[in-house]
């Protein structure tokens, strides 16, 4: 999918069930208030890419969410093997007991300074193939990780401009 210049916020929720999907579009642009939220039990798997925008949160608490290689043609470029919280928007992730798999993770995907990623882990499994981006193409980035596990196997673990990395207290 592509995200437009529409309206309209989407909210997500999954819990005890499958999820599939060639891409995942959440919410339109970057000031709805959309939200997605895995649950305990339940797994999210997209076969291209995740677009998660929205001024809200992307919550994963005890749920998996997938990102599988191998884009579909219909597809944003933008989102092809990755997942993105915040395109062209401020992101937020927050990651407690669940876990995460893809080639590529961006938290806060702006085209402005003003943009930012945000991304709490306080628990949970994180694993990258290519590369954790929180604040990217000029957003700024703020991660703070007090849990968990976060693998990066071939690429980097990077934080924005003017960012901050804690590992909690």
């Amino acid at each position: 999918g592509t995200f437009s210049s529409g309206t309209g916020a989407g909210r997500v929720s999954v819990s005890n069930a499958n999820v599939s999907a060639g891409s995942l579009l959440v919410g339109n642009n970057t000031t709805d208030a959309s939200t997605f939220t895995i649950l305990s039990n339940a797994t999210v798997t997209v076969s291209g890419g995740a677009g998660i925008n929205g001024r809200n949160t992307t919550v994963i608490n005890g749920g998996t969410l997938q990102i599988l290689t191998g884009a579909p043609a219909f597809e944003d470029v933008a989102l092809h093997n990755r997942i993105i919280v915040g395109y062209q928007a401020d992101g937020q992730l927050t990651l407690s007991n669940g876990t995460v798999i893809a080639p590529e993770i961006v938290v806060g995907y702006g085209s402005t300074l003003t943009k930012t990623g945000y991304w709490s882990m306080a628990g949970g499994t994180v694993r990258a193939s290519s590369n954790i981006l929180v604040g990217a193409n000029s957003a700024a980035g703020d991660l703070m990780v007090k849990g968990g596990n976060m693998i990066v196997t071939q690429g980097v673990l990077a934080v924005g401009n003017n960012g901050t990395f804690s590992s909690g207290s």
